[in-house]
């Protein structure tokens, strides 16, 4: 591995904040939970500012409904401990019972209102609260990783903008990008399997690979995980986005989901690679159709996203024979998923 890139992974280290904090006008805020379901929307956070007092606070959609926050100024002594040791009542959740369509709640405002008359608009927080998510968090390291290492040549696997979505463009000028599906489609450069990875590319081919929500459509991710080793340079880095917990989908090709320690039994010397960090983020909760004693979880968390950025260190003389035709005798659905962003 070049000397840049090995002083960036033995450098990094996630920053554990006691508090999550953003800041917007002088004020501290943070949107911890929101959350629609069956016609139930729940928002909490807190918001300080020593300079004003906070007497309203309202969730308002773009056809100017307004939910009113009930319950603030809650302590928050977690707040001030990190934040202001004066901020000891600044936390507010607001619940409500609504028939205002998700598609307006989605992009409503936090509207919050202080006691000299000014206020402020809290805008996309759901989305903007993603930055401090550890996934994604570790995607950005990704890219700085790329942004600051020398040019070389990149795979992401899983290229086909089935949801609308392009990477192709967030990956330094200085790589050479190629995308791989297994189906032919808008940002596909080379068609085939990800399960025979060095039938398609020379050995050392790519110095860089990376997928999103990918891993969990291969039927066998071990043999993926060798074959991946065969066109990789030693030294070469990798970023797998995938999910902990996530609904059955482009079925009859959804088979695993991955916990942050599940990565090891794919990733590791055995298969030729070292984990330099795996994460669990995108915070969630499974709720039972039929709640009973069994099934009720009580917000036990479960986990949307599982990333892992991974370096090849060694050569592999492992192989896994099977065929992925020999297995499945359909083939990866077609449908295309329009995502608004």
């Amino acid at each position: 591995m070049l000397p840049s890139i090995q002083r960036l992974f033995s450098s990094w280290r996630r920053r554990d904040l006691p508090i999550r904090e953003m800041r917007m006008n002088g004020a501290s805020f943070f949107i911890d939970q929101f959350l629609l379901f069956s016609g139930m929307v729940k928002i909490s956070g807190w918001i300080w500012d020593a300079r004003r007092k906070l007497v309203n606070l309202s969730l308002r959609t773009p056809a100017e409904d307004d939910l009113v926050v009930a319950d603030i100024h809650l302590p928050s002594n977690d707040v001030a401990n990190a934040i202001d040791r004066r901020a000891t009542h600044v936390r507010f959740v607001g619940r409500w019972l609504s028939e205002i369509a998700t598609t307006k709640l989605l992009t409503a405002r936090l509207i919050a209102t202080f006691d000299d008359n000014t206020e402020f608009a809290i805008e996309r927080f759901a989305a903007t609260n993603l930055a401090h998510d550890p996934c994604h968090q570790q995607m950005q390291n990704f890219w700085s990783l790329l942004g600051q290492s020398d040019s070389g040549s990149l795979l992401e696997v899983g290229s086909r903008a089935r949801s609308g979505i392009s990477r192709r463009q967030s990956v330094p000028s200085t790589w050479r990008y190629t995308g791989l599906d297994i189906m032919a489609g808008e940002n596909v450069d080379v068609v085939g399997d990800a399960h025979q990875l060095s039938r398609l590319f020379a050995p050392g081919s790519f110095r860089a690979v990376m997928s999103f929500s990918v891993l969990e459509h291969l039927l066998m991710p071990w043999k993926f995980a060798v074959e991946l080793n065969r066109v990789m340079e030693l030294g070469g880095f990798g970023f797998f986005m995938t999910h902990q917990c996530w609904p059955v989908h482009d079925q009859p090709w959804d088979f695993w989901r991955f916990s942050s320690e599940a990565w090891k039994g794919i990733f590791n010397r055995a298969t030729g690679f070292e984990i330099v960090r795996a994460e669990m983020g995108e915070l969630g909760f499974v709720v039972a159709n039929c709640c009973h004693t069994i099934t009720n979880f009580r917000e036990s968390p479960v986990y949307l996203l599982s990333t892992v950025l991974v370096r090849k260190i060694n050569e592999t003389t492992l192989n896994w024979d099977a065929e992925l035709d020999e297995i499945l005798t359909n083939s990866y659905p077609a449908g295309t998923t329009k995502v608004d962003l």
